[in-house]
C-alpha cells in the first residue's frame, strides 16, 4: 500500500523551517534509512488529507485520507483537472469530495515541491448533521447524474457512498444465465466488479427480498460470516459486523440492490442499542431503590435514559432515511444510465443496418469505396452504395442518393437498398431494375425521392469487363484509363420515385486491365471550399485527381481523392459523400 501511493525524493520540513531529508541530531549514516517509506507512513498515520505534488504539476505523494477522497488518483498523474484543481493555483481551493464541500490549503515545501492539505469546509457540528445529509444527498445527485454511461454510474454509485455511508458499498444487479453482477468499493481500495452465481442471493438474508422490491431492512448488528460475503468483502478487509440492504427502484421497476457494510459507526442496526439501553436503565433503577435514593433523582436518570435512547432511535431513523433517499437517487441514475444505452445499443443495431455491406470479391474485378455522412454525429446518411455478385462471376452494383440528409434520408436510403435487393432476384436489366424501383417508390408514404445509377458486369473472354449502366438523375460515372486519360460516361435519365413514366438512359462501357470507373454522389462535386468556402469542388476538380491518381489501385485512387476532397474543405460542413470504384485487373 505505501509502495503503490508514495515517490521517492520528495523533500519534508526540517526544524530549521528548511527543507530536506536531514533531521536534526540524527547521523546522517542513518539519515539515510529514513525514505519516502517513512513519510508516507507518518502522513497515513496522521490520517489528514494530504497530496505533494512537484513543480511539473505531478502528483508525487497520496495520503492513505487523500486515497479515499480521490480513489483514482496516483503518483505521476497530472493534480491539474482532480475536482476543482487548475494547476495554477496560489491560494485556498475548495472541491467536493463524496459530496462534500473540502477546502485544500498549500504548503510550500521548496521551489518544486507544493503540500496540499484537505480538511471539511464546513464542521460535521451534531446540529447540523440534518444539513450535512442534505448536501450529501444533493451532491450524490448532481454526481450520480453526470454520466449516462451504465458503468460510470454504477462506479460512482459505489464509490460515493463510502465512507459517508458505509466502509464498502456494493450494488447487486441481476443477470442472464442464472448469474448476478456485482459492483463494489471499499474504503482505501479500488473499485472492482464481477459475476456470481444465485447463492449470493441467499448468502444475506434480506438480499433476495431486496431484489424483489418486497422490503427494506437492515441486517442485526453481529457478525456475518466472511465465507458467505466473500463477494463483497475485499481481499485483505475486515468482515463487517452489520450489513444493510436496500431496494435499488425506481417508477415501480427492480434494478437490483444496494448493499452496505461497515463496521462501527457507518452501520446502520436497527436491533440491539435500544436492549441495551434499557437494561442499563433497569440497572440504575435497581441501583437507586436499593440506595434509597431520592424518587426524583431516579425519575430524572430514567428521563435522560430514555431521552438518549430517543435520540438514538431518531439518529439511526436518520441515517435509514438518507441510505434510503441515496438508494432512490442511485436507482434514478442507473434507470437512466441503462435507458440510454439501451437506446444507444438499438440505435448502433439499427445504424448497422443502414451501413453498406462489406464488398464483395468478384473475379477480375478489384472493388473500393468511400462513405462519409454529413452529419459527424450518426454514421448514415442519404448515399448508398451496394454491391451484389452472382456465382457464375457477374455483378450487379449500383449507387444512389436520396434528397436530404440524416436519420430520414438514411431510412429510405435503407428502404431501397432493401427492395433493389429483392427486386434483382426477378430482374438483373439495369433499366427494368429502376422503372421497378420507381414504382415501388411512388406506391410508399415517403415523398422523398432518389437519384440512382445500376450498373451489371459481365467479364469478357478477352478478359477485359463490360459494364451496362442505367440512370436515374445522377451524376454520370467517370471512366480512368490506364493510360490515365479520364472519360465521362453520359447517361442522362430522370429523377426516380417522381414520375410514373420516367425515362432512364443508358450506356455501355469496356475495361481493359488497369481501368477504373468511378460512380460518385453529387457531395463530391458540390463540397464548398476556396479561400472563401464558397466555391464548389467542381466535376473539373475531380477529374484532374482521377487523372492524378492515374496507375493507382483502386483502393489507392478512393483514399487519394478522398484526401483531395479533405483539403478542398478544409474541415467545413459538407453534403453526404459516397464513391464507389470499380477496376478492371
Amino acid at each position: 500500500m505505501v509502495d503503490r501511493r508514495s515517490a521517492p525524493g520528495i523533500p519534508v520540513p526540517t526544524r530549521s523551517g528548511s527543507t530536506g531529508t536531514e533531521l536534526s541530531g540524527v547521523p546522517l549514516s542513518r539519515q539515510e534509512t529514513v525514505g519516502a517509506a517513512v513519510w508516507q507512513a507518518l502522513l497515513d498515520a496522521a490520517d489528514r488529507a494530504v497530496v505533494v505534488r512537484d513543480g511539473r504539476g505531478l502528483v508525487r505523494v497520496v495520503s492513505r485520507r487523500a486515497t479515499e477522497l480521490f480513489p483514482e488518483l496516483r503518483p505521476g498523474d497530472q493534480l491539474a483537472g482532480v475536482a476543482g484543481f487548475t494547476g495554477s493555483e496560489q491560494g485556498p481551493v475548495e472541491t467536493t469530495c463524496q459530496g462534500l464541500p473540502w477546502l485544500w490549503t498549500p504548503t510550500q515545501l521548496d521551489a518544486d515541491h507544493v503540500a496540499w492539505h484537505g480538511d471539511p469546509a464546513e464542521p460535521e457540528e451534531p446540529w447540523c448533521e440534518k444539513c450535512a445529509q442534505s448536501r450529501f444527498l444533493a451532491n450524490s445527485s448532481r454526481l450520480l447524474g453526470s454520466s449516462l454511461r451504465r458503468d460510470e454510474t454504477l462506479r460512482s454509485i459505489v464509490q460515493l457512498a463510502v465512507p459517508t455511508l458505509a466502509d464498502c458499498c456494493a450494488v447487486v444487479l441481476p443477470s442472464r444465465r442464472g448469474r448476478v453482477e456485482w459492483w463494489r468499493y471499499t474504503r482505501g481500495g479500488d473499485t472492482e466488479h464481477g459475476r456470481v452465481g444465485q447463492h449470493v442471493l441467499r448468502s444475506v438474508t434480506t438480499l433476495a427480498e431486496a431484489f424483489s422490491g418486497s422490503t427494506t431492512r437492515p441486517l442485526p448488528g453481529q457478525p456475518v460470516p466472511g465465507a458467505r460475503l466473500d463477494w463483497l468483502v475485499a481481499a485483505n478487509s475486515a468482515v463487517p459486523d452489520a450489513v444493510t440492504v436496500v431496494p435499488l427502484r425506481h417508477e415501480g421497476l427492480d434494478a437490483g440492490a444496494l448493499v452496505l457494510a461497515g463496521n462501527g459507526s457507518h452501520s446502520v442496526d436497527s436491533h440491539g442499542a435500544d436492549s441495551h439501553g434499557a437494561d442499563s436503565h433497569g440497572a440504575d433503577s435497581r441501583g437507586a431503590d436499593s440506595r434509597g435514593a431520592d424518587s426524583r433523582g431516579a425519575d430524572s436518570r430514567g428521563a435522560d435514559s430514555r431521552g438518549a435512547d430517543s435520540r438514538g432511535a431518531d439518529s439511526r431513523g436518520d441515517q435509514l432515511d438518507v441510505v434510503r433517499d441515496y438508494a432512490s437517487r442511485a436507482a434514478a441514475a442507473l434507470s437512466s444510465a441503462h435507458s440510454y444505452s439501451e437506446q444507444a445499443r438499438a440505435t448502433e443495431v439499427l445504424e448497422a443496418s443502414l451501413l453498406p455491406a462489406e464488398l464483395p470479391e468478384t473475379p477480375g474485378v478489384a472493388w473500393s469505396a468511400c462513405y462519409r455522412p454529413a452529419q459527424s454525429s450518426i454514421r448514415v446518411g442519404g448515399d448508398f452504395y451496394d454491391v451484389y455478385p452472382e456465382s457464375d462471376g457477374r455483378a450487379l452494383f449500383l449507387l444512389g442518393d436520396v434528397c436530404g440528409n440524416g436519420v430520414e434520408a438514411a431510412t429510405l436510403a435503407g428502404r431501397i437498398r432493401h427492395t433493389v435487393e429483392a427486386l434483382r432476384l426477378v430482374e438483373t436489366e439495369p433499366t427494368k431494375l429502376l422503372h421497378l424501383l420507381n414504382k415501388a417508390i411512388l406506391t410508399s408514404a415517403d415523398n422523398r425521392f432518389a437519384t440512382l445509377v445500376v450498373g451489371a458486369l459481365e467479364r469478357l473472354d478477352s478478359g477485359a469487363v463490360r459494364i451496362r449502366l442505367a440512370s436515374g438523375g445522377h451524376p454520370s460515372p467517370v471512366v480512368l484509363r490506364a493510360s490515365g486519360a479520364v472519360e465521362e460516361v453520359a447517361v442522362p435519365g430522370t429523377l426516380v420515385g417522381v414520375l410514373p413514366d420516367p425515362h432512364f438512359g443508358e450506356a455501355t462501357v469496356t475495361l481493359s486491365a488497369g481501368d477504373v470507373c468511378l460512380l460518385y454522389s453529387d457531395g463530391v462535386t458540390e463540397a464548398r471550399g476556396g479561400s472563401d468556402g464558397s466555391e464548389q469542388f467542381g466535376a473539373h476538380r475531380l477529374t484532374d485527381a482521377l487523372g492524378s491518381g492515374a496507375g493507382l489501385p483502386a483502393d489507392h485512387l478512393t483514399h487519394h481523392v478522398e484526401r483531395l476532397l479533405d483539403a478542398w474543405l478544409a474541415g467545413r460542413d459538407h453534403d453526404d459523400v459516397a464513391l464507389l470504384a470499380l477496376q478492371a485487373v
